[in-house]
């Protein structure tokens, strides 16, 4: 696969990013000078016409594998004259470009055997169609076994194929794979002269529409139970998202399916502990998992298959549904900041075992490398011809050193009634994106009712931290001067660097703490914030904006003025905060 003195591994990072970066704009592009590549359908603008588009409003898993949620499957056409192509000869040379991309792949790593059984799932996940027929290749090569073809694709063998971005460098070898197999076949590849980008015709398909967990009636060579479970885990994973944690979600349906007495009470608790679950409920109601009865709400026969995929994969679950929550990316939502602080983290001198430098007399020993040490010395006293190795000043060799600033993050959240339903998941949702993106450790406090309490100490255990979460329920007052202390006292009794304490809150304090002022108190509360030397930053709403300004000022701090405490303005912000400082 190494051509024009350029290695694999190099291709396949190349592609991986070109491809990433024009799929997260929408868009495709023009593969050498035979393929067109997107996560869109392709049409042509005539039969004759080499010129194809790319249909931004339709997605390639929806349309073709009714798949739920777009961007999860890669659409790839390799264009010929006019012909027929054998689909399962194509198939046996794609199979062979894959193990070449595996093993290319682990070459980086020596001593990693090939990995069998990710070949084998990716296989079931790539598909290939010609005129004559379509399937997965795995099911081309093994069994034989073949659909009925399209007559549209006599001038192109089309592919499908759920890819993690992290293996698009895999679309370079099936491309390869399938022009030499074109051209096997007696057959020339052709030339693409453009790529255009429009809308499809008809009405746009809306995203995410449609029965996810029927079965479709066709799935273009894929196999259908595939399909359905991979509906069963993204409607899990929104479900978690939307509701805060897989935990979260397996209470949910267990409440749905218990019995008529249990109900109504019930679905009363989570409407209270998630706040207004109607649209959830009604397109929950649209794609078959529960039913409307006088007696509300319930679980049908797929929502019961759904609860029992949870049980039954719930670790894979909360592996793929990390992982999301690590990589959602910080947009660049609209704030207002207010303030300044002027207080900035230490950094921290690390050793850094990549980088080996010569002693130098005149500075600091530091660690010294002894293997390099050893190797040095030996090469000097072969060159000296001695018979033995003596190690002398010149020989030694230490590690280098790095910076890092370390922040630890305790987060102070508002948890009184008005933060109910979606404001308090996003919460949720930051205090897990923050754990999961950082090597630093995490607290969170909450406030509510009359009091604070540390509902998770600083910790670096997701578990303990999604469990701490899930026992809070937003309702009663607003204690903010109570929080601010209760903070202070947590960073001073615990072991932590450059601490940085984030409040989250979108109204004003209603309950007092040392008087009968609510606000006052919280204002002398953020004094002795400053006074404490803790890095401090506010994330409120317009309407608290004046009381806010004056906190931050006390606290020497920072005020973000959001329009709406939603995930993506409370991670844009924090990131900031956590940038400047």
């Amino acid at each position: 696969m190494e051509k024009d003195g350029v290695s694999p591994h190099t291709k396949m990072v190349t592609i991986c990013n070109y491809l990433r970066a024009y799929f997260n704009q929408n868009q495709g592009v023009r593969l050498g000078e035979t393929a067109v590549v997107s996560r869109k359908v392709h049409e042509k603008k005539s039969r004759r016409s080499r010129e194809i588009k790319i249909v931004i409003d339709r997605d390639a898993g929806q349309t073709y594998w009714q798949y739920f949620e777009p961007n999860q499957v890669v659409h790839i056409d390799v264009y010929h004259q006019p012909g027929q192509v054998d689909p399962r000869r194509a198939a046996s040379v794609v199979l062979e470009a894959v193990h070449h991309y595996f093993q290319d792949r682990d070459a980086l790593l020596p001593g990693q055997m090939e990995p069998a059984r990710e070949v084998n799932l990716l296989l079931e996940k790539i598909t290939l169609g010609t005129t004559l027929g379509e399937g997965s290749i795995a099911r081309l090569v093994k069994y034989r076994e073949i659909k009925e073809g399209n007559p549209s694709r006599s001038d192109h063998v089309h592919i499908l194929a759920e890819l993690r971005e992290e293996d698009y460098g895999l679309i370079y070898y099936l491309v390869e794979a399938v022009e030499e197999a074109i051209q096997a076949q007696g057959l020339e590849i052709r030339k693409i002269l453009g790529v255009t980008h429009g809308f499809g015709q008809g009405p746009r398909e809306k995203l995410g529409a449609g029965i996810v967990l029927a079965l479709p009636a066709h799935c273009e060579g894929v196999d259908r139970d595939m399909v359905y479970e991979q509906n069963q885990r993204q409607l899990l994973i929104n479900l978690a998202s939307r509701l805060g944690s897989l935990e979260e979600v397996e209470e949910f349906l267990q409440a749905l399916n218990s019995n008529l007495f249990k109900k109504a009470s019930t679905q009363s608790f989570l409407s209270k502990k998630h706040g207004d679950l109607t649209e959830v409920m009604e397109q929950l109601k649209e794609l078959g998992v529960v039913k409307k009865s006088w007696f509300g709400y319930s679980l049908t026969p797929l929502g019961k298959e759904l609860n029992t995929y949870l049980v039954n994969h719930e670790r894979e679950l909360e592996g793929q549904l990390r992982k999301l929550i690590r990589r959602t990316p910080v947009s660049s939502r609209y704030y207002t900041r207010f303030g300044y602080s002027q207080l900035k983290a230490r950094k921290q001198e690390l050793t850094d075992e990549s980088r080996i430098i010569s002693f130098d007399e005149q500075g600091w020993l530091g660690d010294i490398a002894v293997p390099e040490t050893i190797i040095s010395a030996v090469k000097r006293s072969r060159m000296e011809g001695r018979p033995r190795i003596r190690v002398k000043t010149e020989d030694i060799k230490v590690y280098g050193r790095k910076s890092y600033t370390p922040v630890d993050i305790c987060l102070l959240i508002d948890c009184s009634s008005s933060m109910a339903g979606e404001k308090s998941k996003a919460a949720w949702f930051l205090a897990e994106h923050l754990l999961l993106s950082s090597r630093e450790k995490l607290a969170v406090v909450t406030f509510q009712e009359m009091e604070a309490r540390v509902t998770v100490p600083f910790t670096r255990n997701h578990r303990r931290l999604v469990s701490g979460l899930h026992a809070v329920f937003p309702e009663g007052l607003t204690p903010l001067a109570s929080g601010l202390v209760k903070c202070i006292e947590l960073i001073k009794n615990s072991r932590v660097r450059n601490p940085l304490l984030i409040l989250i809150t979108d109204g004003l304090p209603t309950y007092p703490l040392w008087t009968f002022d609510a606000q006052k108190d919280a204002l002398d509360a953020a004094r002795m914030v400053a006074m404490a030397k803790i890095r401090f930053a506010c994330i409120g709403v317009q309407s608290s904006k004046d009381f806010l300004k004056d906190l931050a000022r006390e606290a020497a701090g920072t005020l973000y003025v959001v329009d709406k405490l939603d995930r993506e303005s409370l991670i844009a912000a924090v990131r900031d905060e956590w940038f400047s400082y």
